[in-house]
């Protein structure tokens, strides 16, 4: 069973309160989430950045097909406004999410198979309005494929 796009689901260890707003504290989150899951296996990380407005975070590998993008963000706002975390590849988007606004004080989490969008080379951040996000990518795979 893969996870659609729109899966997007709060991670289990989200009781763990980030403290600070860096990359370094999301990586630790969702490398410890992954690590405790027992249907996702940390691959690659891909990439990662800590953006006020647009960004673009590129891909350090390509994915293997039968693998997943793993994209997990958190985002500050002063004022509720949407925002988009899009894949590229030869300069054609495929939108991984798009959210109406930050969740309060939460980290969330999407995926897409890689087979979806193959040979993804960035994800970029379309940040409509005053919002901060932090926004680390990793290639997961199933737990029970080797």
């Amino acid at each position: 069973m893969t996870l659609s796009r729109a899966a997007a689901k709060p991670m289990m260890l989200l009781s763990k309160r980030i403290k600070t707003f860096t990359v370094d504290a999301l990586d630790s989150v969702a490398v410890d989430d992954l690590n405790n899951s027992d249907k996702l296996v940390l691959v690659n990380k891909l990439g990662a950045k800590s953006v006020h407005g647009d960004g673009a975070i590129p891909f350090a590998k390509k994915v293997d097909e039968n693998h997943m993008y793993y994209v997990v963000s958190m985002c500050k706002q002063k004022e509720q406004a949407p925002y988009s975390l899009v894949l590229y590849k030869d300069g054609q988007p495929h939108t991984v999410t798009t959210r109406e606004s930050c969740t309060s004080n939460g980290v969330e989490t999407v995926s897409l198979p890689a087979k979806n969008f193959l040979g993804a080379t960035s994800l970029s951040i379309i940040n409509i309005g005053n919002t901060d996000l932090v926004v680390s990518v990793y290639e997961v795979k199933e737990s029970h494929r080797e």
